[in-house]
């Protein structure tokens, strides 16, 4: 876990470099986990998303508008999948930093639906920033960001 980052700091900054991907999924927002919790924030803020296997998802546009609206306050959680999630990510274990520390360890189901669904950046906050990423240039932009 970066104590000092948020899923809107890492988003504002790497907003033109993420890596490639089809989908965000957005898993929480500001503690809401639910999907009607989650798309009501979204549809307040004039986001637009579908909803896939009972998943909140968005695409890049829709990435940008949500940054640029401010809707990533704190204890937010995105994945960002290659393709539409084949399956609900509803069971997986939250990854915001009040239930889980990445540091400590990333719970085994996290790991194995990220794999499963193509997840190349998990990004996620509350008490710090958890993130998991394959791409290693992200990966050492987050981490540098940590030491800003």
């Amino acid at each position: 876990m970066l104590p000092n980052l948020s899923v809107f700091g890492v988003l504002d900054k790497l907003r033109e470099s993420l890596p490639p991907f089809e989908v965000a999924v957005i898993r929480s927002i500001d503690s809401s986990h639910s999907p009607e919790g989650v798309s009501q924030i979204l549809r307040f803020h004039k986001v637009d998303y579908r909803t896939v296997k009972d998943n909140i998802c968005v695409t890049k546009d829709g990435l940008h508008v949500a940054v640029s609206a401010g809707v990533f306050t704190g204890f937010d959680e995105v994945w960002f999948v290659e393709d539409e999630p084949p399956l609900d990510l509803a069971s997986v274990t939250p990854a915001t930093s009040d239930t889980t520390n990445f540091s400590v360890e990333v719970p085994s189901d996290i790991m194995n639906e990220a794999k499963a669904v193509h997840c190349c950046l998990l990004l996620a906050d509350g008490c710090g920033l958890n993130y998991l990423s394959n791409d290693k240039q992200i990966s050492d932009t987050i981490n540098a960001m940590s030491n800003e």
